[in-house]
């Protein structure tokens, strides 16, 4: 079975439906896909977790937050960047930022 290249099938979306592509669609797909990659690694910080042997409970111990706080980082409701160091220094790692501009990268302390 032959699968439908990805323009045909845009091309069918827009005569079906001509709003497919707008600014709000648009919009709303990237607001979508923001979200699904919170998730992700909101999960694989979980997993992290879980490979390091460490409960929700003793994470959020660490970090001084609830441990309500810990399941929603783990799934994806990931405020800040702070957030993430706080849960990465609470299993007792590190977290490097590496900033990339054009050629250039940096690693931002």
């Amino acid at each position: 079975m032959k699968g439908v290249p990805w323009e045909e099938t845009k091309r069918r979306a827009r005569e079906l439906d001509p709003e497919w592509d707008s600014d709000e669609r648009v919009a709303a797909r990237e607001e979508s896909l923001e979200r699904l990659r919170a998730e992700q690694r909101g999960y694989q910080l979980a997993e992290l977790r879980k490979q390091c042997g460490a409960t929700q409970a003793q994470i959020a111990d660490q970090m001084g937050v609830s441990q309500a706080r810990v399941s929603q980082i783990e799934h994806g409701q990931i405020t800040s960047i702070d957030s993430v160091r706080e849960y990465i220094l609470a299993l007792g790692g590190t977290l490097d930022v590496v900033a990339r501009v054009g050629d250039w990268s940096v690693r931002v302390a």
